[in-house]
């Protein structure tokens, strides 16, 4: 049963997930379903950033494969448009494997404003991995779940949706803003206005109360070079999450390499990696809950099989089974999920766990104290856990490296 999201007035923050058509996972709420009641509740304003923007094409597959769900994001968007709703989005620079033509068709039918940020030009690298909605600076969605049909219906995703709170949603505007800002210009200032900068980090969290339970939160940002003077980097985020930590850490994320990917040559990254290995000796239970999937570098496997290596760390593999009897939809079937929840403090992300996510690579996160949502999260986690989705690193990594 699908959990209907706040309409009392009072501030909350719901899990939200897509679970894969097939699997047999329950979900307090979807993304479609969080998607499509920020869209219709908006009044006035709709602000979203995001990597890539593929709504339409799930109507080239059979309906059982959940296309209709991104059919009904853009009749959304097209219908608050036509309700006088402001909408205007910030997405990366379309390149050869993302034309992002569905949103600039949206532009030319007057629904909404797109600019485009070349996130690599500033940044030697790296794309704009942020996804996002902000509606009437009241509420907004931060999670996984790119702007595509796939992550409503094939992908597993997780994100929160916040309602009715303007302090938090208030803060995300501002990262909103500097991507604004820096779109089509494609020139980062030399330092970010004041008016962009906040009061809300690790040192100073913001109060506030959620679920009708008191809490604390924040906003993360990454790359540092994005983070006004008061912004805390995403990393430190999960480095201090984790030094608090005195009995769990929860990691699901798609990759883990203490390394970058993308860069020429790579390099070591070991800020997170370190941070895990400190807890462990510590005597913290670290629970790390990875994917597997047709595109997982093989490089992964070593510093995994490393990290089980060591006492109070114990490691898991994730795989989302492939649709029975049908085609496969390319570049789905994962978990791809970026959080973490410990005893205290609930995490959930916009990035994956490898270095150039932190240093080249755009995105956000939100950290919230607060035992009903950290209880919550923690249960999500150890559903993906306890499942039949989930197994140990097998005892001979050979099984685990492929050519994939």
């Amino acid at each position: 049963m699908t959990l209907q999201p706040r309409r009392d007035g009072g501030a909350s923050a719901t899990i939200v997930e897509s679970i894969p058509v097939g699997m047999n996972l329950d979900t307090k709420m979807s993304t479609y379903d969080a998607w499509m009641w920020l869209i219709n509740s908006a009044t006035q304003s709709i602000d979203m950033a995001h990597y890539y923007f593929e709504l339409m094409d799930g109507q080239y597959w059979p309906k059982k494969d959940g296309g209709w769900m991104g059919i009904d994001i853009d009749n959304a968007l097209r219908n608050a448009a036509k309700r006088g709703v402001k909408i205007r989005l910030v997405l990366n620079q379309p390149d050869s494997s993302f034309n992002d033509s569905e949103a600039f068709d949206l532009q030319r039918d007057g629904v909404m404003e797109v600019r485009n940020v070349s996130w690599s030009s500033m940044f030697d690298g790296g794309i704009l991995h942020t996804k996002l909605f902000i509606v009437d600076r009241q509420h907004a969605y931060i999670g996984s779940a790119n702007a595509g049909w796939t992550s409503l219906s094939q992908v597993k995703e997780l994100g929160v949706l916040v309602q009715n709170s303007t302090d938090i949603v208030e803060d995300v505007q501002k990262i909103w803003e500097q991507y604004w800002s820096i779109a089509d210009k494609n020139v980062l200032p030399p330092e970010w206005p004041e008016e962009w900068d906040t009061t809300y980090n690790v040192d100073t969290p913001g109060s506030a109360v959620i679920n009708g339970m008191a809490g604390k939160w924040y906003v993360a940002e990454t790359p540092a070079r994005m983070c006004p003077k008061h912004r805390t980097w995403d990393l430190t985020a999960i480095q201090a999450a984790m030094a608090a930590a005195n009995k769990t850490i929860s990691i699901s994320v798609m990759d883990y390499l203490p390394v970058t990917l993308y860069e020429h040559p790579n390099v070591y990254f070991a800020g997170i990696d370190d941070a895990i290995r400190s807890a462990a000796f510590l005597g913290v239970n670290v629970q790390m809950l990875i994917s597997k999937w047709n595109h997982t570098s093989a490089e992964m496997w070593q510093y995994l099989y490393s990290l089980q290596a060591l006492k109070n760390v114990h490691v898991k593999i994730f795989e989302c089974p492939p649709m029975l009897g049908t085609n496969q939809v390319p570049f789905t079937r994962v978990n791809h999920a970026k959080f973490m929840v410990t005893e205290n403090i609930a995490y959930i992300s916009t990035q994956n766990w490898s270095g150039d996510y932190f240093l080249t690579t755009g995105g956000l996160a939100l950290a919230v104290e607060q035992d009903d949502f950290v209880a919550h999260l923690q249960a999500v986690f150890d559903r993906d856990w306890n499942s039949d989705y989930a197994y140990d690193l097998p005892s001979q990594p050979s099984t685990l490296f492929n050519d994939r």
